[in-house]
């Protein structure tokens, strides 16, 4: 804990103990299958975040098979849970594997939640713009002031699939990039400059489809970025980003 954030880890078993003693169905977090879709070892694993909630003090049985949560636990599982608005946060980079954040915003409050080797990490923030620093400071992406008006086109394709291509086999996607507007050169360029993809992704309250996107491109010291992607786009049209276009590049539009 410090002046601006509060931290808490909560291991999986835990969170998931947590959830099942408040009677919680399903609790979305990113790079895992909601609560409902429980693993063969779930019952083991429930019993293992029952002794440890135990153990820190987080839970009490009341009675057979009753446990009262810690009013702190259980109001961040029901925030997790049943948040107003979700953003998720996806990073592709040539050094690291896949990372993934969430950012669950409740009355306009956020909670920032990390996934860690055994379970997650929960931060609350004092002040409103402090999440934002935050989260740029994981992403460690940062721009020089813009130094030109070019606009990058890609094709909207699956990341996921494309960037290691990309990384790769460059040969392999040189003439997607072509079909987008680009010429080899640029093509080129881009391909060998990019160092890591960012999609930000915005869900409303339980809706199934997110209803918000945006992409950032990372060269190390540039970054191309565009909101408001629509799922038919077929060409995704990236913009040099200044400074400060970058925190607010985590709004969505309209605002919260």
């Amino acid at each position: 804990m410090n002046d601006d954030a509060f931290t808490l880890h909560l291991t999986a078993a835990e969170l998931m103990c947590a959830a099942m003693a408040l009677g919680l169905a399903e609790v979305p977090l990113p790079g895992n299958p909601q609560f409902h879709q429980l693993p063969a070892d779930a019952p083991a694993l429930i019993t293992q975040g029952y002794d440890s909630l135990r153990q820190r003090g987080f839970l009490q049985p009341i009675s057979a098979g009753q446990w009262q949560v810690d009013s702190l636990i259980a109001i961040l599982t029901y925030w997790i849970a049943s948040p107003d608005l979700t953003l998720q946060i996806d990073v592709w980079s040539r050094q690291e594997q896949q990372r993934q954040a969430a950012v669950y915003f409740w009355q306009e409050q956020p909670l920032w939640l990390l996934p860690t080797e055994d379970g997650y990490q929960l931060t609350l923030f004092r002040a409103d713009g402090d999440w934002r620093r935050h989260c740029l400071d994981w992403l460690r992406c940062s721009t020089d002031q813009a130094v030109s008006d070019f606009t990058l086109q890609l094709p909207r394709l699956n990341l996921e699939k494309f960037l290691p291509l990309v990384w790769q086999q460059s040969e392999v996607v040189t003439p997607a990039l072509a079909r987008a507007g680009l010429s080899p050169e640029d093509a080129a360029h881009t391909i060998q400059s990019v160092q890591q993809a960012i999609t930000l992704t915005w869900t409303q309250a339980q809706a199934k489809n997110p209803w918000h996107q945006a992409l950032l491109l990372d060269t190390g010291n540039s970054v191309w970025g565009e909101s408001g992607l629509a799922p038919e786009d077929e060409v995704v049209c990236l913009r040099p980003l200044r400074p400060e276009d970058l925190p607010k590049m985590l709004i969505p539009v309209p605002a919260l």
